[in-house]
């Protein structure tokens, strides 16, 4: 190999590696690791634990989307449940894959690896650290523990409860630079997939200091920071009789927030 062809290899090497590095090729890359290892729970069948009542003898859900079973979906407390958003999730693959067990398997796949990614992404928000947040992210997705949440088609509320309750996190996490409009909106959709989602207010306030425990960051200060004094993540979201700088007025970054 000549010295033009190693100083060629090694700046392709380099820019191989900056992009492997990116935030958003990191997270695609854990997609793509957990849909690697768990692709093989399309092959499994239904079990006799809560799948018959969930999906392979519910003569609604195995309909299909029609009007009588998204009513049925709504008003029913079938499984001890009311979780309205993971019975249509069930019918929707009964209507696009058949009664087979090959669709709900699969969808219970795409589901785990975009909560992976959401979490890498809700993270890397809330501390403004990759490699740290890329680590939590890949044990969340491979330990084993969720085996059972993601190879088991009752348990499509877990997956899928968790999914829109990481959109609210992350939702929450943007409200200083957006809005935290659409966060109400994703956690609706989580408390339909599963009542345990009624923890994300206190999920949120932890996310809230957690932002603050990281408001040292130049970047997080810049996005999350609603408060010219620095006042921090958290007092933007929990006002208290807080005045501006040098003035007998409440802060107007307060009121924008309190709105």
């Amino acid at each position: 190999m000549t010295a033009s062809d190693r100083q060629f290899s090694a700046g392709w090497g380099g820019t191989l590696a900056r992009a492997l590095s990116r935030p958003m090729c990191l997270s695609l890359l854990l997609a793509a690791m957990t849909l690697a290892v768990y692709w093989q729970t399309l092959h499994c069948g239904f079990i006799d634990y809560d799948d018959p009542s969930y999906f392979s003898e519910n003569p609604h859900v195995r309909a299909g989307l029609n009007w009588s079973s998204i009513r049925w979906a709504f008003t029913t407390d079938a499984a001890a449940n009311w979780h309205p958003l993971t019975w249509l999730s069930l019918m929707l693959d009964a209507t696009l894959f058949g009664d087979g067990p090959a669709g709900p398997h699969l969808t219970n796949v795409l589901l785990h690896a975009a909560n992976a990614f959401l979490l890498f992404w809700v993270l890397r928000r809330l501390t403004a650290r990759t490699w740290p947040g890329l680590a939590v992210a890949a044990l969340f997705a491979l330990h084993p523990l969720h085996v059972e949440s993601v190879a088991w088609v009752s348990e499509r509320k877990d997956v899928l409860c968790a999914f829109f309750f990481l959109l609210t996190l992350l939702a929450y996490a943007s409200f200083a630079s957006r809005t935290i409009r659409s966060a109400r909106y994703f956690y609706l959709l989580s408390l339909f997939g599963r009542d345990v989602a009624v923890c994300a207010a206190a999920a949120g306030f932890l996310a809230a200091a957690s932002i603050d425990r990281f408001n040292g960051s130049p970047a997080v200060h810049r996005e999350n920071s609603l408060h010219p004094d620095g006042g921090g993540f958290v007092r933007s979201h929990f006002p208290g009789p807080t005045k501006g700088r040098g003035s007998g007025r409440l802060d107007p970054a307060v009121a924008v927030a309190a709105d």
